[in-house]
């Protein structure tokens, strides 16, 4: 683990070596930018540009879906701790918040026929596709599960895959704290209830942080002193339970390695003991 940190470190500076107190690199052109959309999203037609040597912004119509969506190319400056170290190119797009829109708006009537008929309210101005608000929590999950089916019909060229529909409670007074009831992430019409979210949250944290072809085996509740970690090491998270002292305790999510070996993910952040850097602790030792 402190290899692949001190590694990350030294590709990180020498970025912003190669790059100075200069420009590294320059905006794309329009043909470029179409270029792009095409190999990224798919068959689509120049709507309209604009280009200079600062930006380039491009309007093109997606032949899949029909609608309109833009492409940018513009310099983004790098900043550290109030410096400057120049700017790169950086390119952007709005098609995926187009893409739901179009969606939403092809689907609307059967999705607003599905919330009439459970009494919930939906909502789509959200991270998330779409979701679905009631107090009823069985009436929630079920209009949730048949807007994602009606949905799925939409997901052409599988672009709406892992899209997010969800089901929470409607109580508008905490909407920053409101019970989740389910998820369900598109292609698949299943929900997922909060144990099966968390599961899938430590695999893709696990995949990140140490091997991209783990797979979740189990989970075992355990104390923190199991885990032979140092508590002064133990990073404090605002809005989460964290172990603080040797009897608290810990989750541990068990994946098995791309080589068959199976190692540990445990729900707490670690700092590195020779830098400032902080992962989730685990027993994976890598190559």
């Amino acid at each position: 683990m402190n290899k692949i940190l001190k590694g990350i470190g030294v590709v990180f500076t020498l970025t912003l070596l190669v790059c100075g107190l200069s420009s590294c690199g320059k905006v794309k052109s329009a043909k470029e930018l179409h270029k792009y959309a095409k190999k990224t999203y798919g068959e689509c037609t120049v709507v309209s540009s604009t280009e200079d040597t600062k930006s380039t912004v491009l309007t093109v119509h997606d032949k899949l879906q029909d609608f309109d969506y833009n492409v940018s190319s513009s310099m983004q400056g790098i900043y550290i701790d109030g410096s400057s170290f120049g700017s790169v190119p950086q390119t952007s797009s709005d098609f995926d918040r187009k893409l739901d829109e179009k969606v939403i708006s092809v689907a609307k009537d059967e999705l607003d026929a599905v919330c009439s008929k459970y009494k919930v309210r939906m909502e789509t101005d959200s991270f998330s596709l779409l979701v679905i608000r009631s107090n009823d929590e069985n009436a929630a999950k079920t209009a949730a599960s048949e807007c994602a089916a009606i949905l799925q019909k939409q997901n052409l060229n599988n672009r709406l895959d892992q899209r997010q529909i969800e089901a929470y409670a409607d109580n508008e007074e905490t909407c920053y704290h409101d019970e989740k009831y389910c998820i369900i992430i598109l292609p698949d019409i299943k929900l997922l209830d909060k144990d099966d979210e968390l599961v899938l949250e430590y695999t893709q944290r696990a995949r990140s942080q140490t091997d991209s072809k783990a797979e979740f085996v189990r989970k075992e509740e355990k104390k923190f002193s199991d885990t032979g970690a140092d508590l002064n090491r133990v990073v404090s998270t605002l809005g989460q339970d964290y172990p603080t002292e040797p009897d608290s305790p810990v989750t541990y999510y068990y994946f098995k390695s791309s080589k068959g070996e199976e190692f540990y993910l445990c729900n707490f952040l670690y700092q590195d003991e020779n830098s400032a850097a902080y992962y989730y602790f685990t027993n994976y030792k890598g190559e």
